[in-house]
């Protein structure tokens, strides 16, 4: 078991995912395209993330841990405001998961998302906004 990579990016998660596509007609075709908003969250990702980027992609089996922190709604009564409360609003867990795996592909922390065999993702409101990313190779038996 390698020690795993553990990245904290303290900004606030977008809300934009892969599922802000557009389709756009090419000739006769029509394709799926990356909107504005959902280009400027893969620029940004891939800025941020650019300095943790291995030297060489990982080659086995990797597990990866995801957790998004939002700051509390403004709705939340100060009294609840302790500690992380669930969102079970959108964005979707695994479209944020989507996004930011393929970010991390891009980025060559292993060489295929295939590799990536077990997956985790939480969703949170929060006191301090961020984004906590470990990527683990080897499997856990």
């Amino acid at each position: 078991m390698h020690k795993p990579i553990t990245i904290m990016l303290p900004i606030v998660p977008p809300t934009k995912t892969h599922q802000n596509k557009k389709i756009v007609n090419i000739g006769k075709h029509a394709k799926l395209a990356d909107t504005k908003e959902l280009k400027l969250v893969i620029s940004d990702y891939l800025t941020l993330l650019k300095p943790y980027q291995p030297a060489r992609p990982l080659t086995g089996p990797v597990s990866l841990k995801l957790a998004f922190v939002w700051p509390y709604r403004k709705s939340e009564p100060k009294k609840n405001r302790i500690g992380l409360i669930p969102k079970t609003t959108k964005p979707d867990w695994d479209n944020l998961a989507k996004t930011l795996q393929d970010v991390l592909t891009r980025l060559r922390f292993w060489e295929d998302d295939a590799q990536v065999y077990s997956a985790s993702v939480d969703k949170w409101w929060g006191e301090e906004p961020q984004i906590t990313i470990t990527v683990q190779e080897g499997s856990e038996q």
